[in-house]
């Protein structure tokens, strides 16, 4: 075997010029061979494969993941992490992030978008009940309380007649406060829904009020709400029958 060089690479003393046709190359000074050179070369080509294929397993595995997490939204959901790493996404985009992280059943990840458009747009009703509203779900109830009572500090609470989504809200916040302790504060805004659809039996509104008396023993409060929901109609007039009996026991007699 041919090789170009006549000095040795590790103690660069010249090799005699009859060993340069060998067919491994040996050094007399220090042992050196250019079979050694041959494997290293090779231990570097192989840890750069190694590297190689490692790098784009983890990418194959992560792509796999990624699909897997977010499902078929995968494709939509990267444009917008794109833009949160660079700071550019717009309310629109942290809803929709909100949105598919919600239909991926991940209430975490929607949170947080949901909070980050809420600091795009803080005056935004939408913004402000979606955020609350998950808040809720997440069992955070005090961040949750503190979110509602911003929303009907936007416009004023009671201003106007309530929208349909004002009575939800108002509904949600009720039960909110009910679950602190805030009975007063959670009363007002339980008759607000209430009022929003005075000819509407709402029964779970109506459930979940009651029990609230009941619980503050408003006894009366709670018997006459009864007697005057039944009222609205031929359909009502056994309405929450077995509740005003246990309302009329824990009454005294001469009360009831």
């Amino acid at each position: 075997m041919n090789y170009n060089y006549a000095v040795c690479p590790t103690c660069k003393q010249d090799i005699p010029e009859d060993r340069l046709q060998d067919t491994v190359l040996v050094c007399s000074g220090c042992g050196w061979s250019s079979d050694q050179r041959y494997k290293k070369t090779m231990s570097t080509l192989t840890r750069r494969y190694i590297t190689t294929v490692a790098t784009l397993s983890a990418l194959m595995i992560g792509g796999f993941m990624h699909a897997v997490q977010w499902s078929g939204f995968s494709g939509e959901i990267i444009p917008i992490q794109i833009k949160e790493v660079f700071q550019m996404a717009s309310a629109d985009d942290l809803n929709r992030k909100a949105q598919i992280c919600i239909a991926v059943q991940n209430s975490r990840c929607a949170e947080k978008s949901y909070k980050k458009r809420l600091k795009l747009t803080p005056k935004d009703k939408n913004a402000v009940a979606d955020y609350a509203k998950i808040l809720k779900k997440n069992k955070k109830i005090s961040e949750a309380a503190n979110v509602y009572k911003s929303y009907f500090e936007i416009d004023g609470f009671g201003s106007g007649k309530a929208t349909e989504l004002e009575a939800n809200i108002a509904y949600d916040y009720a039960q909110v406060l009910s679950q602190l302790g805030r009975f007063s504060e959670a009363k007002k805004y339980f008759y607000f829904v209430l009022n929003s659809k005075p000819q509407t039996l709402q029964v779970s509104v109506m459930e979940s009020f009651v029990d609230l008396l009941i619980k503050t023993d408003q006894l009366k409060e709670a018997k006459s709400l009864i007697i005057k929901t039944r009222k609205k109609g031929e359909n009502t007039v056994y309405f929450m029958e077995s509740k005003l009996k246990h309302i009329k026991r824990l009454l005294k007699p001469s009360a009831s």
